[in-house]
């Protein structure tokens, strides 16, 4: 619960890398720790619960919504869609937007929950 909380407040904390040309001003190292709490969660649970697919559920499409437009949004996301119906999916899929990245990426989502 703790480590949830840090990451939760990494994430309010402007970025400012100057390996991405001076920062995006969105942390997606804290967006990506806390999928991770997630999904070790799910991962130790004998049994999912709906709730917490749909926590997961909400933090994946709002990475989704910060980074689509980068190449690297797809391959941040793969470990965690493993949890994910393609029902519980849809919503990742029209939550893109627009733009060559966005595209790519609905494109490798529809074909990962075929």
């Amino acid at each position: 619960r703790n480590a949830l909380l840090l990451f939760r407040y990494w994430q309010q904390v402007q970025e400012h890398s100057t390996a991405t040309g001076g920062g995006s001003g969105v942390n997606r190292v804290a967006v990506l720790g806390e999928l991770e709490l997630r999904r070790c969660a799910l991962a130790k649970s004998s049994e999912q619960k709906q709730e917490d697919v749909e926590e997961l559920l909400k933090v994946l499409l709002g990475f989704i919504q910060r980074f689509s437009g980068r190449a690297h949004c797809f391959f941040d996301l793969k470990p965690h869609l493993c949890y994910l119906s393609a029902a519980d999916a849809l919503p990742l899929l029209t939550g893109a937007g627009q733009g060559r990245e966005a595209v790519v990426l609905t494109a490798r989502l529809r074909r990962a929950f075929r």
